[in-house]
C-alpha cells in the first residue's frame, strides 16, 4: 500500500523519468556557476528510511501562506549557515531532508541525509523557457518558483501507550510558521506580501520515542512561496522556521526556532543547463529550481 505522503514527482519537460545520466562536464559547469553565484552547491542525498519511506511533490504542498502575529525579536548568527534547532524541546525541528529520485516518486526517510544550507532560483521557469523553449516552461509546476522543503521532525516524548489507552505522545503536524530575513537578520519587506506567514503542515503523524531515543517523521513546507522572489537580491535569505503540533493526548506544542540558510541566485543563471547531447536523458532533482542542476534538451542542440 502507498505511503499516504506518495505522490508524482514535478515534471520538466515531459519526456524525462526522472533518471540521473552521467552528468559529464556540463555538470561541472553549472557547479561552477553555483559557486560563482550561488555559493557552495549542494547535492542531493540519498535517504535511508526506518518505517517504510514517504514519497513527496511539489502538488503535495501547501503553498499559500496567510498573515501571523509578530514573531518575538529578532536575532540571527548570519554566520552559522546551516540549519541549527533550537533542542531544548519535547518536539523539534531537525533539518531539511535531502530527497531520493525514482521513477515513481521522490524518497524521503527522517533518517537520511540533511542539506546543510539550500541554493534558490527563484526565476527557474524564466531560465528553462530561455534554454528549452516555452513549451518545456509550460510543464513546469505551478510554484516552480518557490522554495520547497521537506522538514525533519524529532518526537522526544516518551511512548506511554499500554493495554488500557492508546499513546498520548503521538504528535500530529498542524502548521508551520516562517519568518524570512536577510543577512543582516532584518525582515524582508515582499511589497505587503505576509511575512511572516503561516501554513498547513497536512497532519503527518510522528511517533513518540523511547528514554533514551526520539522518533522521527517529516513534514513537507512552502520556505519561500510564489510570487516572493522578486524580491529576493543576491545573497543569503534566512528562514526562521516553527512547527505547531498536536499531542495524541490534546496538548499543543511549538517547536523552538529552526535556522536554515538559503543562497538565493536572483540572475536566474544557476541550477539549470543543458544535456551534452539531444539524445542524452535529461536530468530532473525532486525540486527543479533548487539544490540541485537540471540538465535539459535544450532549442539550440
Amino acid at each position: 500500500m502507498k505511503s499516504p505522503h506518495e505522490r508524482e514527482r514535478p515534471a520538466v519537460a515531459s519526456d524525462n523519468h526522472g533518471r540521473y545520466g552521467s552528468l559529464g562536464p556540463v555538470a561541472a559547469v553549472i557547479q561552477t556557476s553555483c559557486l560563482a553565484k550561488c555559493g557552495s552547491f549542494v547535492p542531493l542525498g540519498r535517504a535511508v528510511h526506518v518505517g517504510g519511506v514517504g514519497r513527496v511533490g511539489r502538488s503535495a504542498r501547501s503553498a499559500l501562506p496567510t498573515g501571523l502575529g509578530m514573531v518575538g525579536a529578532i536575532g540571527v548568527a548570519v554566520g552559522l549557515l546551516g540549519g541549527c534547532a533550537e533542542n531544548n524541546s519535547s518536539v523539534f525541528i531537525s533539518g531539511n531532508l535531502a530527497g531520493e529520485v525514482t521513477d515513481g516518486g521522490c524518497l524521503y526517510d527522517p533518517s537520511g541525509l540533511t542539506l546543510n544550507r539550500g541554493i534558490f532560483n527563484p526565476r527557474f521557469r524564466s531560465r528553462v523557457e530561455t534554454l528549452a523553449g516555452a513549451r518545456a516552461a509550460s510543464t513546469l509546476e505551478p510554484d516552480v518558483d518557490s522554495y520547497q522543503a521537506t522538514l525533519r521532525v524529532d518526537n522526544a516524548l516518551r511512548n506511554l501507550a499500554s493495554n488500557r489507552r492508546s499513546d498520548p505522545n503521538e504528535v500530529i503536524t498542524e502548521t508551520v510558521e516562517v519568518l524570512l530575513l536577510n543577512q543582516t537578520g532584518e525582515v524582508i519587506d515582499f511589497g505587503g506580501a505576509s511575512n511572516p506567514f503561516t501554513e498547513n503542515a497536512q497532519g503527518s503523524r510522528i511517533p513518540s520515542g523511547t528514554d533514551t531515543t526520539a522518533s522521527r517523521g517529516f513534514v513537507p513546507a512552502t520556505v519561500i512561496p510564489n510570487g516572493y522572489g522578486p524580491f529576493l537580491p543576491d545573497g543569503t535569505v534566512v528562514a526562521r522556521i516553527r512547527l505547531n503540533v498536536r499531542t495524541g493526548g490534546g496538548r499543543s506544542i511549538r517547536t523552538g526556532p529552526y535556522e536554515y540558510a538559503i543562497q538565493v541566485c536572483a540572475s536566474g543563471e544557476c541550477l539549470a543547463g543543458c544535456v551534452e547531447s539531444p539524445t542524452d536523458d535529461q536530468v530532473v532533482p525532486c525540486n527543479p529550481g533548487q539544490d540541485s542542476p537540471t540538465l535539459l534538451r535544450c532549442s539550440a542542440q
